[in-house]
């Protein structure tokens, strides 16, 4: 259960950090590149290893709601900077 858990976590945070590194890519922000991809590399060997280790294929679903709720959360980061800086 507590893997579950740290998956979903883990994996919010991860597709946050892709959105993240497209919006730096897009807007080149050079110096967020690499920690953010650190970050997405340290997200990445977690959910990997995790998986590995229990081989619970099951880990699909918080891994999945997870980055359903990172997206959302994506979205409503890029709406609240692009707002606060006057862009609509």
């Amino acid at each position: 259960m507590i893997n579950a858990l740290l998956l979903f976590i883990v994996n919010v945070a991860y597709i946050w950090l892709k959105a993240f590194q497209q919006l730096n890519v897009v807007h080149h922000k050079l110096a967020w590149v690499a920690p953010t991809s650190l970050l997405m590399g340290a997200c990445e060997v977690f959910a990997i290893a995790t998986i590995a280790a229990t081989q619970n294929y099951w880990y699909f679903i918080p891994i999945g709601l997870g980055g359903g709720l990172g997206c959302i959360l994506a979205m409503l980061t890029h709406k609240y900077i692009r707002d606060r800086k006057g862009r609509h």
